[in-house]
């Protein structure tokens, strides 16, 4: 399951129209049900043509399961309007599990638990919203603070973000948020903000060219590293 770390991270990506401050709200104007049926991920676009294909199944707004390659499969669960319970599975076996909790609307808490075989690993990270807009974590690997400025992550840290103006695919899907401030889960959906990022600084620069449809949703962004001008990988998004 480690490519799809590499979705996890474009760098794994919201999906309400994100507010750091109201996880779980739906959107209600009339491009709400605009959902990504299908994306493609090239890793290195100069050795690679065709990529990974992830299928994303939803039930309304809310999403059910994505896809990859017909090995890896993310299955997730709602109580109410908020995602709960994220189960993966590699070619069928279930290898890890991801529960959250809310307070007060807000992500509260994430369980994680890896399954190896007969054996697992589990660990606890909480979340703290603080008056100032960002988000403390904490966990027995380390802690840290989570910057947000209009619906967009900026820093996490380790490096700052820059973003357009245009929708984020994800962004009416429910509750999908969760996964801006969950910066360590093995999905398909990744980037989860209310804009696209154009660029991400830190120990390597990352630029984005991204073209957009119609409706301002992206349908191919490309990565390029460090001044690289041949890319370094691909997105592609099917509504």
């Amino acid at each position: 399951m480690k490519k799809i770390n590499l979705f996890g991270f474009g760098i794994l990506f919201s999906i309400l129209i994100l507010s750091c401050s109201s996880e779980g709200e739906s959107t209600s104007d009339s491009t709400s049900l605009i959902l990504p049926k299908k994306t493609n991920f090239i890793e290195n676009s100069d050795y690679d043509i065709i990529g990974q294909d992830t299928y994303i199944t939803y039930n309304g707004n809310k999403i059910v399961s994505e896809i990859t390659e017909d090995q890896w499969k993310n299955v997730f669960t709602y109580t109410g309007d908020f995602i709960t319970k994220i189960e993966s599975y590699d070619y069928g076996e279930l290898y890890e599990t991801i529960d959250y909790t809310y307070l007060n609307g807000k992500l509260a808490s994430r369980f994680k638990r890896n399954i190896d075989g007969q054996s697992s690993t589990s660990y606890l990270t909480n979340y703290t919203h603080n008056p100032d807009g960002t988000v403390s974590y904490s966990s027995k690997y380390g802690k840290g603070i989570l910057t947000f400025k209009n619906g967009n992550l900026i820093n996490d840290g380790e490096n700052t973000y820059e973003y357009d103006n245009k929708n984020n695919p994800f962004n009416n899907i429910l509750g999908i948020s969760v996964l801006s401030i969950d910066r360590d889960t093995e999905t398909a959906i990744y980037n989860v903000s209310k804009n696209n990022c154009t660029k991400t600084k830190g120990n390597e620069l990352t630029n984005h060219d991204i073209t957009y449809n119609s409706n301002g949703y992206p349908t191919l962004d490309k990565e390029y590293y460090d001044g690289e001008t041949t890319g370094y990988g691909s997105y592609k998004y099917y509504y």
